[in-house]
């Protein structure tokens, strides 16, 4: 039993590895493997394959995910500087002495996948899946210093490495002083004069010798080492300086005893850690791999998914693919949306030839599997791809001439194969189902298929040129159709795909085309079967109505559109009229009373041109009419005072740090910073400026929602827009705040059609002026400014003419 699953397992992985091929797959983990920086995480990328498994599919996605997040915090993480150590570990781990430059090899690799390390591990709450691949590295931080404490950096072996070493180097440095000096003395003694070839001190079998002519080696005794290739000249070690050199090779070779000592220590180091450097190397090689694919994601322009809503497991198991491109086209593709339903698992496009439905098949299938394989897929956020059991393909001629294999034998063995491993939870995409045979035996054997596959629920996109296959989907509820079309005036591919429409082959319209004698033409269509002729014209009738119904919905759509949109509109001027209400009335009472107090100023100067009449000239009856009036007029003012409170602006309380506030009087919107309950005052930003505003001058940002369902009984309320002012008074103000409220004052005043202004500053120290002025040297709306006459205000008020 155990056996047969087995072999069953291992044929259904064969099946699903040859779909990987029919579907592009190797093309792209080629492509992925040159975003690694490592050598094995190439290969490892070389040999990934998805995971068929949905948790694990989750994971992979969410590492992605952190890995674009640690390239856009980090940049570019790099796995260069790491190297294959796994020859020197598995050396040192059979007690082998390895070389200074191989033990720097290490530690250089290691260090790098540590600091990758310490790196992650700042992002523990934002990447923890990525951290928790980590985790695997175990920290040998201790070898790598003592490498470095004990090797110089181009692998010698420090004098301080062991406390004997380095007065031991000394001691070879004096031995060989004294071999070279006595030779030295030698080749400069007068009597040798003529017996030296050479004046200088040679290196033969690790003996210090001269050079002596061969004619002359009587001259000096020794022992001869080595001849020279033209038999002229002998290297000859002087009797006279054997024991001195022995002295000298005896310090060195306890040197290299104690040096190979050092670099035991060390080796052994690395062998007992063997199995933990081995293990951080292959987690950097996977790290790699992360960040390989998360910068292909990036290449791609790819959306960052919500995994759990990507991935989620949805009882329908719809397909849902918005704006898709396939990897490998790239920009040059062109974006294809389509969807298979809850009722409809099968989808079957039509069209015609070069028109996009096998690139169609391979974008969709080729998505399925980059999703698998933890990589963000190029398609929009919306897109939903479910997690499948697996992946299935029957694409392109897959005859064998050495095994006698037709085109059509391998469709039906690959078909055989597909229906025997697919189920409700797989995908399944046939490329031209029915073809290499004879029509219409073809025809029924798709339509028997699909119609099988429809009713185990297997998720089915296939291409087809027949059309009793489309008219079979369009007349069946487990079905739909959708197709691609040429332009209709140059009959060129336009590689859309439309929805619920089936197509046709337009094989004669593009023959037609190419220039195909109308003759033939005439003769094809003559001799074309009468039930193909009866289903093309069946499809071509659906495809119409189809058409114009898309049409209507089109437009229903736009209308539906531009009423949202005028909706919104409208909305918005409630909105800003009801946010504005208390600055409108504000500004028709401050009005109201300007007008008050004007009409008794006149009167006051009625009152006074009265009483000089009187004083200066005779009493008479216009004199009494007048004074009657102004009588009546101070009674009927007294009679209707203007009322305090007609306005009644926001109390300012019940602000909390956080909130969003507007300045009524400079409208613009703040955030609070900073208050205090009994304070007067409370900070705000604006943008990135503080102020400090009176809690009377503030309220509240957010209105009362407008329902959609208001009243139509609701009157409307319609208000003037208030004219500009004159002047701004700053005084008292901070530096940052009058600056804000300047910008308010230069943009209302244009808008009111003002021609001339002034700001009131105040001379004080200077400072609230200086800074108003340098603000209006720049601005846009200033054509130029000076202060004012002395009459005026002087220095105290600043007088602006607006561009």
């Amino acid at each position: 039993m155990n056996l047969q699953l087995n072999t069953r397992s291992y044929r259904a992985d064969a099946v699903r590895d040859r779909s990987l091929n029919l579907l592009d797959y190797p093309e792209i983990l080629s492509d992925i493997s040159n975003y690694s920086t490592f050598e094995r995480s190439k290969s490892k990328i070389m040999h990934m394959k998805p995971s068929y498994l949905k948790e694990e599919v989750m994971e992979l996605l969410e590492k992605t995910s952190e890995g674009r997040f640690l390239l856009e915090r980090e940049g570019n993480l790099s796995c260069a500087s790491i190297q294959e150590i796994d020859d020197y570990t598995k050396r040192a781990s059979l007690a082998g002495i390895l070389a200074g430059e191989e033990l720097l090899i290490i530690s250089d690799t290691l260090d790098t996948v540590e600091n990758l390390k310490g790196v992650i591990s700042t992002y523990e709450k934002e990447c923890p899946n990525v951290y928790e691949l980590t985790n695997k590295i175990t920290n040998v931080s201790y070898l790598t210093y003592s490498i470095r404490s004990k090797l110089t950096p181009n692998g010698l072996v420090r004098d301080e490495a062991t406390p004997a070493l380095g007065p031991l180097r000394k001691q070879v440095r004096q031995a060989y002083d004294r071999v070279t000096n006595t030779l030295q003395r030698l080749i400069e003694a007068n009597q040798l004069t003529g017996v030296i070839q050479d004046d200088v001190i040679s290196v033969r079998n690790d003996r210090l010798v001269l050079q002596i002519k061969s004619n002359m080696r009587s001259k000096i005794p020794g022992v001869i080492h080595d001849v020279s290739n033209t038999h002229q000249t002998i290297f000859v070690e002087p009797f006279s300086t054997i024991n001195l050199c022995n002295s000298w090779r005896e310090l060195i070779l306890e040197e290299a005893r104690e040096v190979e000592k050092v670099l035991k220590e060390l080796s052994d180091s690395v062998g007992q850690e063997s199995l933990n450097i081995q293990r951080n190397v292959d987690t950097a090689a996977e790290l790699d791999l992360v960040l390989a694919k998360s910068r292909y994601s990036n290449h791609l322009s790819a959306p960052v998914p919500n995994v759990n809503d990507h991935v989620k497991e949805r009882p329908e198991r719809i397909i849902s693919v918005k704006g898709a491109k396939h990897p490998i086209l790239g920009k040059t593709a062109v974006p294809l949306s389509l969807d298979i339903g809850a009722n409809r698992p099968i989808l079957v496009i039509t069209g015609p030839n070069t028109g996009g439905k096998t690139v169609a098949l391979k974008t969709i299938g080729l998505l399925a599997l980059l999703n698998q394989s933890g990589i963000h897929i190029p398609a929009n956020k919306e897109t939903s791809i479910p997690v499948f059991n697996g992946i299935y393909a029957d694409i392109g001629d897959q005859q064998s001439l050495q095994q006698s294999v037709s085109s059509f034998s391998s469709h039906i063995n690959s078909l055989n194969d597909i229906i025997a491993f697919s189920d409700k939870d797989s995908l399944v995409i046939l490329d031209e189902i029915g073809s290499s045979t004879n029509p219409e035996e073809g025809a029924a054997i798709a339509i028997g298929v699909l119609q099988y596959l429809a009713e185990e629920n297997v998720r089915t996109l296939v291409t087809t040129h027949h059309t009793a296959v489309a008219a079979h989907a369009e007349l069946s509820d487990l079905m739909k159709n959708a197709s691609f079309t040429l332009h209709p005036d140059t009959l060129e591919p336009t590689y859309q795909i439309t929805m619920d429409i089936p197509g046709g082959s337009f094989a004669m319209a593009v023959a037609k085309r190419l220039g195909l004698d109308p003759k033939i033409l005439t003769l094809a269509e003559k001799y074309l079967p009468r039930d193909t002729k009866n289903i093309s014209d069946m499809l071509d009738e659906i495809r119409n109505e189809r058409q114009q119904q898309a049409t209507i919905t089109r437009d229903t759509e736009n209308t539906l559109l531009e009423s949202s949109k005028l909706r919104q509109e409208l909305q918005a001027e409630i909105k800003y009229l009801s946010n504005q209400k208390s600055e409108i009335v504000h500004s028709f009472h401050e009005s109201a009373k300007n007008k008050y107090e004007e009409a008794e100023k006149i009167l006051d100067m009625a009152r006074s041109a009265l009483s000089w009449s009187k004083n200066i000239g005779p009493q008479n009856q216009d004199a009494a009419r007048v004074n009657d009036a102004i009588e009546q007029i101070e009674k009927t003012i007294s009679e209707n005072p203007l009322p305090d409170t007609l306005f009644e602006a926001p109390t300012g309380q019940g602000f909390s740090v956080g909130d969003s506030v507007v300045i009524r009087d400079l409208d613009l919107t703040a955030v609070v910073t900073s208050m205090e309950e009994s304070a007067a005052e409370v900070e705000v930003t604006v943008g990135n400026v503080r102020l400090f505003v009176g809690k009377n001058r503030l309220s509240h940002s957010q209105s009362p929602d407008i329902s959609d369902n208001t009243s139509a009984n609701t009157p409307s309320i319609s208000y003037p827009i208030p004219t500009g002012n004159l002047e701004l008074d700053v005084r008292g103000m901070r530096a940052e705040e009058s600056l804000v409220s300047l910008e308010q004052f230069l943009d209302d005043s244009v808008r009111a059609g003002l021609s001339q202004v002034r700001v009131i500053h105040g001379k004080g120290t200077g400072a609230l002026r200086q800074a108003i002025r340098s603000a209006l040297k720049t601005h846009p709306l200033v054509n130029r400014y000076e202060s004012e006459t002395d009459n005026a205000g002087g220095d105290g008020s600043t007088s602006i003419l607006l561009n």
